[in-house]
């Protein structure tokens, strides 16, 4: 099981800025659809 994220943050005075965000959860098999139907 792999599961990639990748987050890019900017820490600001006040708080934590989320400024982008990617991820790949395609090895993850709980987010594949079953191919048995």
């Amino acid at each position: 099981m792999k599961l990639y994220s990748l987050s890019v943050l900017y820490k600001g005075e006040a708080k934590v800025v989320l400024l982008k965000a990617a991820y790949d959860v395609s090895s993850f098999s709980f987010f594949q659809r079953s191919r048995n139907s």
